[in-house]
């Protein structure tokens, strides 16, 4: 990834997120929590800095059995397919967990369990198909 100059910390970090995206499949870049945003604040599935990921250390993929479609930057923003549950009218709108293909191992009276991870979204428009991160 060339550098470039003036470009400042978190378009650079955002940009190298697109970079790893286009190498791997790999869901756990979307896996990541801000403490300092307010509660409901919108927001991107891409990081805006490192320290998103301070808690993700325990974060591991979900062994895939079958292939999954491409995800990529577009004009329009991330195209990704994800599974969608939709779990109530929210504040803006319908609101939608989507699953990712990684999670948490975990350990619960002694047995390896495995606990998955979502990310909320909120329609934005009810006239196309862009959502937003909660």
């Amino acid at each position: 990834m060339p550098m470039l100059y003036g470009e400042g910390g978190e378009k650079a970090f955002l940009r190298l997120q697109e970079e790893i995206m286009k190498q791997s499949d790999d869901q756990t870049i979307f896996a990541w929590t801000n403490k300092r945003a307010p509660e409901y604040s919108l927001g991107g599935l891409l990081a805006t800095t490192p320290a998103h990921f301070e808690d993700s250390q325990d974060i591991i993929a979900y062994q895939q059995w079958e292939p999954t479609p491409p995800y990529a930057m577009t004009n329009r923003g991330l195209r990704i397919d994800l599974p969608l549950h939709d779990i109530m009218q929210g504040r803006r709108g319908r609101d939608f967990i989507a699953l990712l293909r990684c999670g948490v191992s975990q350990d619960i009276k002694g047995q390896t369990g495995y606990k998955f991870l979502a990310i909320c979204l909120t329609r934005l428009s009810l006239f196309d198909n862009r959502s937003c991160h909660l």
